[in-house]
C-alpha cells in the first residue's frame, strides 16, 4: 500500500517527542510532553508516562543496532513512533489509516473484497465497518464508525455484483451504465461507468445521489452527498469506459461458469447457472473482456477444463475457437452476430429445463456463426 507519511523527531533527553494525532483525515502532527494513548491506540503523549520503560529499551536497542526500533505501545491507526540510533524519538503519520484494531489486536488494512454476511460484499480489514449490497433492494452501502451508521440506497433493484480486488461492479444499473463501488481504507468511492456514446447522451447517466439513512449523528453535507464521521465517502462520478475488462471477476457463491474441451474431437461444453449464462450474454453483447472460468479437477469424459474465456469484436460472423494447448475459449465477431449468439444463450437460460442442452453448431448460411467456427454445447448446471 502506497501511503505518504509525515516524519518529525524530538530529543528524548528533553522529555518530549513528536506524535501523530488520530484524526479522520490524518493530515497533521502535533507535539506534546505528556499523555497516553487515545481510544484507537494512537500516541498522544511522550516520555514520562507508562511507556518510558519501553522508550528507554527501544533507544538502547536502536543505539546498539544502528536501526530504528518501533515503540509499539505508541502505535496508532495512521501513526507509529520509533527510537532512532541518534537518541531521538521519531513519529510518523500516514495520510490514511494503514492498520486498525480487530478483536483487540492490530491488523494491516486490506481492502480486498470478500463475501460477507447475508450475501453482502465487504473488505477484509478497514478502519470503518463497511459492506456493499449483494443485489436486490438492500442498501447499496452501509458504513459504521463509533456506533454511528450511514446507509446509502440505489433507487432501483440492484443486479448481483461482480468483485475484482477492492472494487465491486453492479452491471447495467441504467441502460449501458455500470455502477462501480471501491472500498478504501476509511470509506468508499462511487463511479458510474458509461459504456457507449448512446448511454453517455442519456440524462439518466448524469450523476445523482441515492437516498440515504443514518443512525447516530453522521455528517451530512448540504449538497446531498453523504459522509461518515470521518468524511470518507465520496459522491458519484461518471466516466466513459469504451473497453470493459473482467479479469479475475468473482461473485459471492463462486464463479460457476465452466468450459470443458475434448482434444480428440474439439467438442466444447459450456455450463453455468441461469444467472451466469444471462451474465455471459451481456458480455457477448459488450464484445470486450475476459473472464476466469471455474476449474474442474476431473473433466472426464472431456480432456481438459479451460481457464478463461475472451470476447473481442471483429468484422463478420462469430468465430468460436480453442486450439492446441491453449487454455482459453475465444469468441469474436461483429456486434450483430454477437448479439444473436447472446439472444440464443439468454433465451436458453431463461426458458430451458435443467436437463436441456443448447447446441451451437455451424451449418451453411448460419445466421451468426462463421464457417470453421467450433461447436459448443451449452448446459445449465
Amino acid at each position: 500500500m502506497l501511503s505518504a507519511a509525515i516524519v518529525l523527531a524530538a530529543s528524548a533527553a528533553s522529555n518530549a517527542m513528536a506524535v501523530a494525532g488520530e484524526r479522520a483525515d490524518a493530515s497533521s502532527s502535533t507535539t506534546a510532553e505528556s499523555g497516553g494513548t487515545d481510544g484507537d491506540g494512537a500516541a498522544t503523549g511522550a516520555a514520562g508516562d507508562t511507556g518510558t520503560g519501553e522508550d528507554a529499551t527501544a533507544l538502547a536497542k536502536a543505539a546498539r543496532t544502528g536501526k530504528l526500533v518501533e515503540i509499539t505501545s505508541l502505535r496508532g491507526e495512521s501513526s507509529e513512533v520509533y527510537a532512532t540510533p541518534e537518541g531521538h524519538l521519531e513519529a510518523r503519520e500516514h495520510l490514511r489509516p494503514v492498520r486498525t484494531r480487530v478483536d483487540g489486536a492490530w491488523r494491516d488494512i486490506d481492502t480486498t473484497l470478500i463475501c460477507g454476511a447475508n450475501g453482502t460484499v465487504a473488505p477484509k480489514v478497514t478502519s470503518v465497518g463497511l459492506s456493499f449490497s449483494g443485489g436486490g433492494f438492500a442498501p447499496l452501502v452501509r458504513m459504521t464508525k463509533n456506533g454511528r451508521e450511514l446507509a446509502l440506497s440505489w433507487p432501483t433493484e440492484l443486479p448481483a455484483p461482480e468483485m475484482n480486488g477492492n472494487t465491486v461492479t453492479y452491471p447495467d444499473v441504467l441502460p449501458g451504465v455500470d455502477l462501480r463501488m471501491t472500498a478504501q481504507q476509511d470509506g468508499f468511492t462511487q463511479l458510474l461507468v458509461v459504456k457507449s456514446a448512446e448511454a453517455a447522451a442519456s440524462p439518466r447517466a448524469r450523476p445523482e445521489t441515492g437516498s440515504a439513512s443514518e443512525s447516530g449523528d453522521p455528517d451530512q453535507r448540504k449538497d446531498g452527498h453523504q459522509r461518515s464521521a470521518q468524511g470518507s465517502a465520496h459522491g458519484d462520478r461518471a466516466v466513459h469506459d469504451p473497453v470493459r475488462r473482467l479479469l479475475a471477476v468473482k461473485k459471492c457463491g463462486g464463479m460457476t461458469v465452466k468450459v470443458l474441451r475434448s482434444d480428440s474431437t474439439g467438442e466444447l461444453e459450456l455450463s453455468g447457472t441461469r444467472s451466469e449464462l444471462l451474465a455471459l450474454g451481456r458480455e457477448l453483447r459488450n464484445g470486450h473482456g475476459e473472464i476466469l472460468l471455474e476449474q474442474v479437477s476431473d473433466p472426464f469424459p472431456y480432456s481438459r477444463s479451460l481457464s478463461r474465456m475472451t470476447f473481442r469484436r471483429a468484422s463478420g460472423k462469430v468465430m468460436i475457437s480453442s486450439f492446441g494447448d491453449r487454455e482459453s475459449l475465444d469468441v469474436q465477431g461483429g456486434p450483430e452476430s454477437l448479439s444473436l449468439l447472446a439472444d440464443n444463450i439468454e433465451g436458453f437460460a431463461s426458458e430451458a429445463d435443467v436437463d436441456d442442452h443448447l447446441h451451437v453448431d455451424y451449418y451453411p448460411d448460419h445466421d451468426y456463426l462463421a464457417e470453421g467456427s467450433g461447436s459448443v454445447v451449452v448446459a445449465i448446471g
